[in-house]
Parts: structure tokens; sequence; C-alpha cells
């Protein structure tokens, strides 16, 4: 342990007792990212920090769990928890290392996509049974009781001014149980004042390409990456640089210097899967403060996790505010709610209201009031809670039939949440055959392929949301046998695969 380690940088004497390991964990958090924590350096043990507190061992066991968790802290058994020796190095230089990682994973080339605006799932895969596409919940799972009731109480109490719809922030009541969830869940700094309801992510997307982009404004996104939202950023004049993702998130060092707007999926990225590191996440916070560049961060299905503590938001790293936090309700209720919301920094807010007022003046503001009245019983804490062991099941069942292929026929890349996953093929294996196969046996697979601008691995994206746990098994058992079957040689994800 550090010699004069200073118990008393911790305050906690007015902190209610429900709060302390949210508060210690918070204080915590920012003194490493301060760096008031000598990387490597040893922490107290849970024990003698408990005592030194006056609080329970109990609490400071999950703080440091949470730490460890999210990259701050790193436990050795035996000796005791320490700070992330992997603060002190330098994140470009080991960003310089990886950038050409991508273009080296396969034998065999993907040609540049021409148009990625559209969502590339095919009508056969998507009439199959057995359907893994990505980025849709468990649409029979809807909470169509609970929803029904929330509608009902609210057009009860509602006043006549509610129906006048001219809310173009939006619901008040919302808003509040929004900035509330996300300080909470996701540690995102915003107040009800700050947050914008959207028409869905897309519109968030649309609204912000109007305010930050003109044309020939460099906006850099992740390769591979989301295209509906790089689309949108194209149709206002961008023009697109592709920056490599590794396997701890986009590669910092990679981008363009004249980049104005940054894309990114940090908690899960799009298509892949990885979760952004600490280091790079810092590094990445660094280069847009020092460029005066904004950062959209795509918090898309984040509230599922399967790994260890939720990590937190990019956005709650954030001190500089040049992080634009975009979340949606499309993938934990359902895609038809179109509901999404931004939470805005200050100097954006006027813009963006005033973008919304003219594209659409609000988002409806019946779907608003029953959403706000959903969350404010309770239900919608209680559905997640619910669909986490649904699709915890799920992510279990393909890890395992998938997770443990040879590494030379194909490679599952590590994922820790969210509601898909990617298997990276080997270059020799016919993919739209692979899949014309599939769908032959009822089995819908979707390719990697479609998701990516420039040369990628082969691979296939898949979601995991909307299958029943029976189809999912019977579909990840029939792709395994047919992957080991293929005849294949050499380790074409060893960039990938490599521990």
């Amino acid at each position: 342990m550090k010699r004069g380690f200073d118990f008393l940088a911790f305050t906690l004497d007015d902190v209610p007792a429900g709060e302390l390991a949210n508060s210690l964990h918070r204080q915590m958090r920012e003194a490493v990212v301060a760096g008031r924590f000598t990387p490597g350096s040893r922490m107290p043990a849970t024990r003698m920090l408990a005592g030194e507190l006056g609080i329970s061992r109990n609490t400071v066991v999950e703080v440091y769990q949470r730490l460890v968790d999210e990259g701050y802290f790193a436990a050795r058994h035996g000796s005791g928890t320490f700070v992330s020796e992997a603060l002190a190095q330098d994140a470009a230089h080991r960003a310089r290392q990886q950038v050409h990682a991508s273009a080296g994973i396969t034998a065999t080339a993907i040609a540049k996509r021409g148009n990625v605006g559209v969502l590339p799932f095919t009508l056969a895969s998507e009439r199959c049974p057995a359907n893994f596409r990505p980025g849709v919940p468990d649409l029979r799972e809807f909470p169509a009781t609970e929803w029904r009731r929330s509608a009902t109480r609210r057009l009860r109490t509602a006043l006549p001014r509610f129906f006048e719809g001219d809310q173009t922030q939006g619901d008040p009541l919302l808003r509040q149980h929004l900035a509330n969830y996300l300080r909470s869940s996701r540690g995102v700094r915003c107040v009800a004042e700050s947050i914008l309801v959207t028409a869905g992510a897309q519109q968030a997307f649309d609204m912000l390409a109007r305010v930050l982009v003109t044309k020939g404004t460099v906006v850099a996104v992740e390769e591979p990456g989301y295209p509906a939202a790089v689309a949108v950023f194209e149709a206002a004049g961008a023009r697109i640089v592709t920056v490599p993702v590794d396997r701890e998130g986009l590669v910092v060092s990679a981008l363009p210097p004249s980049a104005s707007l940054i894309y990114v999926t940090p908690s899960h990225q799009f298509p892949l899967g990885v979760t952004m590191s600490l280091q790079r996440r810092k590094a990445l916070l660094q280069w847009a403060a020092a460029a005066n560049a904004w950062i959209v961060e795509d918090d898309y299905d984040s509230e599922y996790r399967f790994s260890g503590r939720r990590v937190q938001a990019l956005q709650a790293l954030d001190t500089r505010d040049r992080v634009i936090y975009v979340g949606t309700f499309s993938k934990v209720l359902l895609p038809a709610l179109r509901m999404g919301y931004i939470a805005m920094p200050q100097s954006l807010i006027e813009e963006l209201l005033a973008i919304k007022w003219l594209t659409d003046r609000h988002t409806p503001s019946l779907a608003q009031a029953v959403m706000a009245e959903f969350m404010d019983t309770g239900a919608f804490a209680r559905h997640l809670r619910r669909m986490q062991g649904i699709y915890r099941e799920r992510f279990e069942l393909l890890r395992a039939a998938l997770g443990t292929l040879p590494k030379t026929v194909a490679y599952l890349v590590p994922a820790q949440a969210g509601l898909h996953m990617t298997l990276l093929l080997h270059g020799s294996i016919d993919v739209p055959r692979l899949i014309s196969d599939a769908n032959a046996k009822g089995i819908g697979l979707h390719a990697l392929a479609p998701f990516c601008r420039e040369p990628f691995a082969q691979g296939l994206v898949l979601g995991y949301g909307n299958i029943a746990a029976h189809e999912a098994e019977r579909g990840a058992r029939w792709l395994r046998q047919r992957l080991m079957a293929a005849p294949t040689s050499g380790a074409p994800h060893e960039k990938w695969s490599r521990t």
C-alpha cells in the first residue's frame, strides 16, 4: 500500500446510508481520473478502509469490484487491489501499434460498400423462425398489460392543456425520470433541463447533423460501424473518415486531425461488441478537448450487461462538455415507440431546441406521458430486471456454443453487454452460401460485410434479442456443426484472438 494514503480525501459524513457505495465509487473514480492515485499503487485493504471511513466492509468491497470491472483498479489474487497500471501507459503509442490490426485479420478482404444508408437484412433471413437479426429486443416480452395500465392512468388524470402538445423539449416528468435514470445507471452528467426527447435515436443524429455539420465537415466514424448513423452525417454534407476499431475500441491515434465530430459506440461497439477501455476513453476525451471536437456517444443497448458491473458512459468522464449523449427506448421496449433522447451540452441546448421545433414541433405527447407514468410506477425498472435474465440465458448459450470454435475457423469477439455478438470467420468460408444454407433450415443469419466501408474480416452479426432460446440453441448448434466441418488452415484472427 502506498504510504500516506489520504483517507480524509473521501467525504461521506452527510451521505445517506443507501448512497454510500455510489458516493465512494464516484469519489474514488474521480481521484483516479485526476491522477491523485499513482498507477500501480496498492489500495488499502477493504477492512482497513472501511474502519477508517466508518462504513461497512461490504460497501468497500462493492466499490472496489465496480472499479475493477470498469478498469480503474486491478485485482491480483493474493496480493490485493491496485490502481490500474494501464492508466500510466501512453494510449496513443498503444493505439499506433494496433492501427492496422483490422486490415490484417482475414485472407479475403471485403469490397468497399458504396451505399450504407439501408440496413442490410435480407428478406429470406427475416422470414426464418430462428432469426439472429441484431438490434431488436424481444417483442413478445413487451409488458403490454403494464403499458396499458400506465396509459389508462395518464389519460384519466390528464389536464386539457396536456392535449395541446406544445412541449418541444419533451414531457417534464419524463425528462426528470430520464435524468434520474441516466445519472444512477450510466453516470451521465445531466438534469431534466438538459434532456431533449426525440423521435428515436435516428432523429437525434439528424438534429445533431443539422447543428454541427456543414458541407465538407470531417466526421470520424468507427470502422466497421453503424451505417444508419453514418448515412445521416453523410447526407448533411459531411466528409466521412473511417477510424479502425480494435479490442480496446476506437483507435484514437488514427483520428484525422481535421475531424470536428466523432461518432462512437463505446459501451458496446456496433457491430463488433467490444467495450472501449478506460485508457482509450481518456485518450479520446483528451483528443476532443485539444481539437475542440464534438463526440456523439451512441449508447444504444448498454442497459443489459452480463459480465461484471455496468460500465459508465463516456459522457460521465467528460469534464469539458464535449460529449453529446444519445439514448433510445427502441432496444429496451419497442422500436415502434420511436422515442429517444439527448443529454445536451449547455452550449447546444438553444440550437437543438430550435431544430426540434422546426422539424416536428415535439415528439408525440401521449407516448411521452405514458412512458413517464411507466417509469414513475417502477414498471420500467422491473422490465429491465426481468429482461436481464432472459437475455443473459441467450448470451451464455451463444457464447458456450460458438466461443469454443477453433480460432483457425472462427472467433467470437468477446462481448460483455448488449443484444448481439459478432463471429469472425476464416476468409475461405463462403458466407453468402452459409447464409443461404442456414435460411433453408429456417435459420436467419446476417453478414458483417454490410457494416464495413473498408476491407475487414468476414463474419456474422448474431442478434439474440428477438429469438426464442430454443431457436437460438438450434441455430447455434447448426452453425457450429457447419463451421467445424469447414476445411480451413492458418490463424486469420490472431490479432483479435490473441490473449
